[in-house]
């Protein structure tokens, strides 16, 4: 009797654990959890999660103007106090990211902060998804769309103009992205000309005034955000150091 209740016990233990097991790696729930790009952009939050990544690629390989030197440092809001005391010209034993290595071309891909151009076509990437999809949250108002657009419009213009500044002309990626399924000759994008990409910066530039608030300051949330006059100051500077540098060359 207490043999049969044994084989009774380790039976239903047995079946508990392999119902257990086929629960576990049953993976179709998590395929099912999964959201699409159409629900992604119905909610508020997962639209400022979105928009938020874009921007997150300015910091890392990006943060020409959050830091001095190697390590972040918050409280530094300028490129003056990035690159004034590095120059070697100043002091021969600190070229951690001498001012002039920029001003006059002296660096290269394996130079300082070498994986600037995957940061950037990354954030140029989320900045079109973002762009192209946006229109669909129905829990924002129709002013909210438009300055968020704007913001995506503006930073993906600059982080095509970090790339100017480093590496000269770039390939400008088409607008509604690249299907990454066909081949490479299909998708390659060859690279623009200094000043395609200068007025392309411009035109971003431009039509994101027409989309972005004017003042943040009384918005301690978005006070960091780009303003129509952050996006004036970019398309002002970019066209004018390309002629510069056009009648150099």
């Amino acid at each position: 009797m207490i043999k049969k209740i044994y084989i009774l016990l380790l039976t239903i233990l047995g079946t508990g654990a392999l119902s257990s097991c086929s629960d576990y790696l049953n993976s179709e729930k998590y395929f099912k959890d999964r959201l699409t790009l159409e629900k992604t952009f119905e909610s508020k939050d997962h639209v400022e999660e979105w928009l938020a990544y874009a921007f997150s690629f300015m910091k890392n390989e990006n943060y020409e103007v959050t830091t001095k030197g190697p390590t972040e440092n918050p409280f530094c809001f300028s490129d003056d106090m990035y690159y004034g005391d590095r120059d070697k010209t100043i002091d021969a034993t600190k070229n951690e990211l001498s001012y002039n290595m920029f001003k006059l071309g002296e660096y290269n891909e394996n130079s300082y902060n070498v994986g600037a151009w995957e940061a950037c076509y990354k954030g140029i990437f989320q900045a079109s998804v973002f762009i192209h999809n946006v229109d669909r949250c129905q829990e924002m108002a129709d002013w909210e769309i438009l300055d968020y657009k704007g913001q995506a419009r503006f930073v993906r213009a600059y982080y095509y103009w970090l790339l100017l500044r480093r590496y000269g002309p770039v390939p400008i990626m088409p607008d509604e992205g690249v299907d990454y399924t066909q081949s490479y000759e299909e998708i390659a994008t060859p690279r623009s000309s200094y000043e395609e990409v200068a007025q392309y910066i411009s035109d971003e530039m431009l039509q994101a005034t027409k989309e972005l608030q004017y003042d943040r300051r009384t918005d301690n949330y978005a006070i960091a955000r780009p303003t129509r006059g952050a996006a004036l100051a970019v398309r002002a500077y970019a066209p004018g150091q390309t002629h510069y540098i056009l009648s150099i060359n």
